[in-house]
């Protein structure tokens, strides 16, 4: 069974809805049965922990399929997740920060160092051998970004700062990959399969019908 689940901090796009359900129709029609799991008012690292302990709780879930609340993933796309045989599989997506591949970070080598949760399939072995918590946000690392000097390609490298006391915003995946790469997992990207990301632009104004809320693709 697949279960796929979105770490939300309480607001879920309705692009992000229309693709879960796309996406569970088709893994549906392949035969492959699905779940569904979500956290409305947790914050970073919480929601990521309690969505992949609920879903693990299920012992037919055999992997997990993380869509975070502000994606849009291709039905076809859900499929090769699903039937993926890598333990770590995720999707490009654009980085609204303008980040040249996207969320994911290569090494030298061309190896994945890690990347975002947005549309990242990972089996249940990988979270057997991970220690608990899953996820922790008081890592810290400072990431750097560089082009090769051959200039084929952009390349990370990373380096562990001091722990903090209080969680502040992100690090859960840098350093969740960072653990499972220790544990030699690699992470692969599912080559041709881009999903979309969104950004919340405006809220719109409250007791007004034209109050839309700006949502743009990045």
């Amino acid at each position: 069974m697949i279960s796929i689940c979105t770490p939300s901090r309480g607001l879920i796009y309705s692009k992000t809805t229309e693709s879960i359900i796309g996406g569970m129709q088709e893994l549906n029609k392949y035969g492959i049965a699905t779940s569904y799991v979500g956290s409305h008012d947790l914050p970073i690292p919480d929601c990521f922990n309690y969505v992949v302990e609920k879903c693990l709780q299920n012992t037919a879930v055999d992997k997990i399929i993380f869509i975070e609340e502000d994606m849009y993933v291709f039905p076809d796309a859900f499929v090769k997740l699903a039937t993926s045989e890598h333990p770590i599989a995720t999707l490009q997506y654009n980085d609204k920060n303008g980040s040249p591949h996207g969320i994911i970070h290569y090494n030298e080598i061309g190896e994945i160092l890690w990347c975002g949760f947005g549309a990242t399939a990972i089996k249940r072995e990988v979270f057997d051998k991970l220690d608990k918590p899953y996820f922790r946000a008081d890592v810290r690392y400072k990431v750097v970004k560089r082009m090769r000097e051959d200039g084929t390609r952009y390349v990370s490298h990373y380096e562990e700062l001091p722990l903090r006391s209080n969680h502040q915003y992100g690090g859960q995946d840098v350093d969740f990959y960072t653990r499972v790469r220790k544990l030699g997992y690699k992470i692969e990207r599912i080559e041709g399969e881009m999903a979309h990301h969104f950004d919340l632009v405006q809220m719109g104004d409250g007791y007004t019908n034209n109050g839309v809320h700006v949502i743009k693709q990045v």
